[in-house]
């Protein structure tokens, strides 16, 4: 009954292989998403970037439109009022600020912006345009991984199967025994005594012990430093 419950541990351990691989993503696939995360974080920041300059542009803009009025509405103030020599002096000064305000606006401001907008639209384009190459390959390797998974869960299915098929033959107490101690342990419940030691945490076993464990008799007997259940091979 012992060897059987070694042969299920053998099933076991390969099933958590079996699991891992399941979870390991390919690197290659794992670099490629990292560089999709990456522009399409990239992406996102300068369509921000891109929609703050937007509104800037909005707002010096109507800024500028509303100088430029001003400074309609002076010249033509100005020109009903030609006669008056102080009024004339007054206008000529309002319009000379607005002039002034208005060509700040167009160089300083709004030209600058226009740059920035430009140089946006064209980053935002390399970056959907490097996006939309990658996209083939990710979704090559997507399919590949998928591929890969799904044999690989075809063959965890298999060992369930085999698994199942041998636990009829082990008592259930026993079984359960495993369980609980492979569960506490990670990984294996059982260990073979291998040159007077256990093959679990290596601790020299008592010779009263070994031979508990190569009669393969219930109850079975345990590694009293790591507590995992003895097999002795002959």
């Amino acid at each position: 009954m012992l060897e059987e419950l070694l042969q299920i541990q053998a099933i076991d351990l390969e099933i958590d292989r079996i699991e891992q691989e399941v979870h390991a993503i390919p690197e290659d696939l794992l670099a490629l998403r990292r560089a999709k995360e990456e522009l399409d974080a990239q992406l996102r920041g300068l369509e921000q970037q891109l929609g703050g300059n937007r509104r800037e542009v909005s707002q010096a803009e109507a800024e500028l439109a509303d100088y430029q009025d001003k400074l309609n509405r002076a010249r033509g103030d100005q020109e009903r009022n030609a006669f008056d020599s102080k009024l004339q002096t007054q206008y000529e000064n309002l319009i000379h600020q607005l002039s002034d305000r208005i060509a700040e606006l167009e160089e300083e401001v709004l030209t600058p912006l226009y740059e920035r907008s430009e140089q946006l639209q064209g980053q935002l384009a390399r970056a959907s345009s490097e996006l939309e190459s990658l996209a083939p390959q990710l979704e090559q390797l997507e399919q590949a991984n998928a591929l890969r998974v799904e044999a690989l869960q075809g063959e965890q299915r298999r060992h369930q199967g085999e698994r199942e098929a041998l636990s009829g033959t082990i008592d259930r107490v026993l079984l359960r025994e495993y369980t609980l101690i492979r569960r506490a342990k990670k990984g294996a419940g059982v260990a073979l005594v291998v040159g007077g030691r256990c093959g679990g945490c290596n601790m020299h076993l008592p010779v009263t012990i070994q031979q508990r464990a190569a009669a393969q008799r219930l109850p079975v007997v345990k590694c009293p430093s790591c507590g995992r259940i003895l097999v002795k091979q002959t």
